[in-house]
């Protein structure tokens, strides 16, 4: 293997190493948990950043037939290695033609009035999203009554499905989510039996609301492994590790600055290492200065001074490290959830951003 071909598998520099192996544990668990539901799966955003076409593959392989993207392109993606599977864009028409979502068999989830106007003019098959709430995408009450009446439209669309997103989606049982539910159903009524609606993601899954999370459930966060609605603890796997190399151990005298502008000052006779990763890998600029750690031999190594852009440096006074080494920033150790609380995002913002900038290995495939 050549240098070049080395780095790019993630030897010389941090890493992020997916197993496709647990993402289809986690697959069986969610969609035995759906029943009597259809369970689909989210792979929008390049799968969460884990790899578009190696996790639908794995889906598809482990028996998943509806999947939910972002947009058409995603979605082509998607249509191109699970050609039987119902695809979904929840992005909906996005300025691109009626045309190409028919000729692929995606169904766009309509992201407002003008869209509809689109999709009944091209007899296009299409979901509908419905706004209880979250203020972002889909039609208003208002716009589903017109909807329903097929007021302003050349016909009724080809309405397959309808769907919601939970403003608080953690908690689907709490008074906003419940009155946030009433008003989507109120909203559909009118359209009577028969469409199925989609009101839940992976939290919704776990803690079902009253009246159940209908005909069909995205799941996203827990095919992943990732916990969105803590303290309550969903029954699947972390599917994503992350490790980066120790390029250098420093024995230093207590008073010793660490870092750009000396934000850290060692208290005491310390061990300073020097790791490959830094907020250019993903890693929010937030940790440092004694925020959040990573873990040297299965023990805390807590960030001393500001992180670099593709450095940071750790307190290993005390620890059998040294260069060559390897430290964990994310895996059995410590939780994805864990770092991104000490660093003040979420668990998914920061699996995105480390996914976007870091090599990533898939194993268990």
């Amino acid at each position: 293997m050549s240098a070049a071909a080395a780095d790019e598998a993630g030897f010389a520099r941090a890493r992020m190493t997916i197993d496709l192996a647990r993402l289809r544990q986690n697959w069986q668990t969610v969609r035995a948990r759906a029943v009597p539901a259809r369970c689909g799966a989210v792979v929008k955003h390049d799968a969460y950043g884990l790899g578009l076409e190696p996790v639908t593959a794995a889906l598809a392989a482990a028996g998943c037939d509806l999947f939910w993207t972002a947009s058409l392109p995603e979605a082509l993606r998607v249509r191109a290695l699970a050609p039987a599977a119902d695809v979904l864009a929840l992005e909906g028409l996005a300025g691109a033609p009626p045309a190409a979502f028919a000729a692929a068999r995606i169904l766009p989830v309509l992201a407002g009035w003008n869209e509809a106007v689109a999709a009944a003019q091209a007899g296009l098959p299409v979901a509908v999203m419905v706004d209880g709430g979250l203020c972002r995408l889909g039609l208003t009450d208002g716009e589903m009554a017109r909807l329903a009446a097929g007021e302003g439209l050349p016909r009724r669309p080809d309405i397959r499905a309808f769907v919601t997103q939970l403003a608080h989606f953690a908690d689907p049982r709490s008074g906003a989510a419940k009155a946030q539910l009433a008003r989507v159903r109120a909203a559909v009524a009118p359209f009577g039996p028969g469409i199925p609606l989609s009101l839940c993601s992976s939290a919704g899954l776990f803690a079902p609301p009253e009246g159940g999370f209908g005909e069909m459930v995205r799941s996203g966060s827990a095919l992943y492994g990732v916990q969105t609605a803590l303290p309550l603890v969903h029954p699947v796997d972390p599917v994503v590790a992350v490790d980066a190399p120790v390029l250098r151990v420093a024995g230093v005298p207590a008073g010793t600055p660490v870092g750009y502008e000396g934000a850290t000052v060692t208290q005491r006779e310390s061990r300073i290492a020097t790791l490959a990763i830094g907020y250019g890998d993903g890693l929010p600029r937030t940790l440092g200065c004694g925020r959040g750690h990573v873990m040297v031999n299965g023990r805390p190594a807590p960030f001393m001074g500001r992180l670099s852009m593709g450095l940071s440096m750790v307190d290993v006074t005390g620890l059998a490290v040294q260069p060559g080494g390897r430290a964990e920033i994310v895996g059995p150790a410590q939780s994805l959830e864990a770092l991104a609380e000490a660093g003040g995002t979420i668990a998914n913002a920061l699996m995105t951003g480390l996914a976007r900038a870091l090599p990533r290995l898939w194993t268990g495939g």
